[in-house]
């Protein structure tokens, strides 16, 4: 399976890149601790290639089936299952990040001024 990467870019130097993990149903901001379902092959694939990351993922919200143009950067504090079996994440929102283009690698940049 292919994990979609992103790089995070800030003031055109390269900070990290980091698997996307998309999200269906809303949008996590910065402080933000979730727990979110790992229901898809996708995500299950991109919380694993995290762990390579300093166990970091990019979280970014669809809209209307389409990428949104602005993600949070979050860490993976713990993963596991839960107690009706399916298998989860605790992910930590850390900073948001603008998404410069998505092409399986995306262009991105810390946005802290908004």
């Amino acid at each position: 399976m292919i994990v979609d990467m992103l790089t995070v870019m800030d003031n055109l130097s390269t900070i990290a890149t980091l698997p996307v993990v998309s999200l269906p149903g809303g949008v996590v901001f910065p402080g933000a601790i979730v727990t979110i379902a790992l229901d898809t092959e996708d995500a299950r694939t991109a919380l694993a290639a995290g762990v390579n990351t300093d166990n970091q993922v990019l979280l970014v919200p669809q809209l209307e089936g389409r990428h949104a143009t602005v993600g949070t950067i979050a860490k993976i504090e713990n993963v596991g299952e839960l107690p009706n079996g399916q298998h989860a994440a605790v992910l930590r929102g850390l900073q948001r990040a603008r998404i410069g283009a998505y092409l399986g690698q995306a262009i991105a940049s810390r946005n802290t001024g908004e």
